[in-house]
């Protein structure tokens, strides 16, 4: 649960507390530091890497370059389609602007896991840059036929970690049963369905502009369920479809190039002819345990492999060693939590933990 608002101004800060996401496990309040250790190694990296340049950005103005505007793709900008959301937005106030920098990576830390739980740590990764790609491609659409009204639209960002965020809470929401409800900061009820959308909403009227990345975001998650098959969301959306899915490798094949003892492993296809032992799956495969290998502990112990896929409990894995890319031979193996046994996956499922941003009382900032 988290109480914030996207934009603010000072004097919205004198009067009112900010509060800070959290999510409950059966024990009670998960911490930020919680957060932050039991993060896979996916959710890490992105949330890490986002941090470390959005504050970069502050001494190095060219790292926010990064940010996705249709005058930068005209500009030449083209990296900034698929990493937009590398660099948060840094504007007139960045102290406020480094407040929702960190909410919003509280926020990843809770929704994020979920997501890579769901496809492991190299699908996911995958995953989120296809989908940010997607995002990029729709808000350059959406920007640009904008600027035909408004010229000020050719240079608004995409960038940060909100539009991915839109992405996970509209999934995690259109997981939910139809008649499931929840209540937007704790005062108007809502359908689960539509609550990202209300949000979104929300977001544009105190920022009085229309949120086009978060727009966008939500458009590429409905498309994506609808591809997916999930009950439509309306029938006046049930025909928009983005099949993302149909791009990212199969469980089958990535477990196959993580685990190198596994035969199957070594069954790809043969470069020079059938005799030979070298293949493009078992080279692939020594590079990426190679890699593995010079990452820190903390990122290698808490991958989630292919194989391990499926297993845990109310949606909280701990992977421990196993997977070959964290240089740990044979199969890989997942430490279940509380002794519980192979389990669906519980993302947008209703099961477990549920974390839904923005409802419920909050906490103060400082508060233990």
């Amino acid at each position: 649960e988290a109480q914030c608002s996207k934009k603010a101004t000072p004097s919205n800060l004198r009067s009112s507390p900010w509060r800070y996401a959290r999510t409950r496990t059966s024990g009670g309040m998960m911490q930020p530091s919680a957060l932050v250790g039991g993060a896979p190694t996916g959710t890490r990296l992105v949330v890490g890497v986002h941090c470390i340049l959005t504050i970069a950005s502050m001494a190095l103005p060219s790292v926010a370059s990064f940010g996705l505007s249709v005058s930068g793709m005209q500009d030449g900008r083209l990296w900034s389609l698929p990493l937009f959301w590398l660099v948060a937005r840094l504007g007139a106030s960045p102290g406020i602007e480094l407040l929702f920098a960190a909410v919003s990576a509280m926020a990843a830390l809770s929704y994020f896991p979920r997501l890579e739980q769901e496809h492991g740590t190299f699908r996911f990764l995958i995953w989120f840059m296809l989908s940010s790609s997607a995002v990029g491609v729709l808000y350059l659409l959406l920007a640009f036929g904008m600027a035909q009204l408004d010229p000020t639209w050719y240079m608004v960002p995409c960038s940060g970690l909100w539009p991915m965020l839109v992405i996970a809470m509209t999934s995690q929401s259109l997981g939910m049963p139809p008649d499931a409800s929840t209540s937007l900061f704790g005062l108007v009820p809502l359908p689960m369905r539509w609550y990202p959308l209300a949000l979104i909403a929300f977001f544009s009227l105190i920022s009085m502009r229309l949120e086009l990345d978060l727009l966008a975001a939500w458009l590429i998650a409905l498309g994506i369920h609808h591809s997916s098959g999930g009950s439509p969301l309306h029938r006046l959306v049930a025909k928009w479809r983005c099949p993302l899915g149909r791009l990212l490798p199969s469980l089958a094949t990535v477990s196959a190039m993580e685990d190198s003892s596994s035969s199957y492993g070594n069954a790809g296809q043969v470069l020079g002819g059938g005799s030979s032992s070298f293949s493009l799956r078992s080279s692939l495969a020594r590079a990426a345990r190679g890699l593995g290998r010079c990452c820190p502990a903390s990122l290698r112990k808490h991958y989630i492999s292919a194989s391990s896929v499926g297993f845990g409990v109310g949606g909280q894995y701990a992977a421990v060693g196993g997977s070959a890319w964290g240089g740990h031979g044979g199969s890989a193996r997942v430490r279940t939590v509380g002794g519980g046994g192979p389990v669906a996956s519980t993302l947008g499922s209703g099961s477990g933990p549920s974390f839904v941003a923005f409802t419920g009382s909050g906490q103060r900032l400082g508060e233990v």
